[in-house]
């Protein structure tokens, strides 16, 4: 029973999503790439499945999920700034 209702929020949260990408996508008269980041989207790889078989619908076929968090990388970004010599 929990399986399935872990299913059913994952099935509707991906239907959703892929439904505002594509809206976004059509007005913006592009395919992609799609570019998926987050907590959630990168660590559930049934998410990421159904989202991509969601977009394939709409012609969004070229997807990739980020490697690491942006947050981690605007960090990085930020540290190297802050030691940079002034200018």
């Amino acid at each position: 029973m929990r399986y399935a209702l872990g299913l059913a929020i994952i099935t509707s949260a991906a239907t959703a999503l892929a439904a505002l990408v594509s809206t976004v996508a059509e007005r913006l008269g592009l395919t992609g790439p799609v570019v998926l980041g987050g907590g959630l989207v990168v660590h559930q790889p049934l998410l990421q499945d159904q989202l991509r078989a969601g977009l394939a619908v709409n012609g969004c076929t070229d997807i990739r999920v980020l490697k690491s968090d942006p947050a981690h990388r605007a960090l990085r970004i930020a540290g190297q700034l802050a030691a940079a010599p002034a200018a």
